[in-house]
């Protein structure tokens, strides 16, 4: 019988395979060697969406602080996953404004593998999770 997997030992071998990915870029042998190793806990795939998450922001973090890339490598075409991912974030986003027009209240979300913290016009902050939609609707104290 083989020992389960610690969450630690899963969210670093999440890394690591964002870092995989970073180095080899997606290859097809590379995307089935991952799928099937997402496939095999479903713990696996909240820590990599995570690690995808985290390693985004963290470059943004280089983009803002002006920091370039040690170097520079072809990225591949856009796939077609990645494609529809945008058009439906697009959609997200289109219908989120009409919404964020139509109704008074603040509604806050995230896709999948984000997490956002919010800062509210009370001074407090709203932490949102990963696909989740949050509203708000402060009243004034009488």
């Amino acid at each position: 019988m083989t020992a389960r997997e610690t969450a630690d030992e899963i969210e670093e071998a999440a890394v690591r395979w964002l870092w995989r990915l970073d180095r080899e870029g997606r290859t097809p042998e590379l995307a089935a060697e991952l799928d099937a190793w997402l496939a095999g806990d479903t713990r696996r795939q909240g820590a990599f969406l995570q690690a995808e998450a985290a390693w985004a922001a963290l470059d943004r973090g280089r983009q803002l602080a002006g920091v370039t890339p040690l170097r520079r490598r072809e990225r591949p075409a856009v796939s077609r996953r990645a494609l529809i991912a945008g058009g439906g974030t697009a959609l997200a986003a289109s219908l989120a404004g009409v919404a964020y027009l139509a109704f008074p209240r603040e509604r806050y979300g995230t896709a999948q593998g984000e997490i956002r913290r919010v800062p509210l016009k009370d001074g407090s902050t709203a932490a949102i999770n990963t696909a989740s939609v949050v509203e708000v609707d402060l009243k004034p104290e009488i």
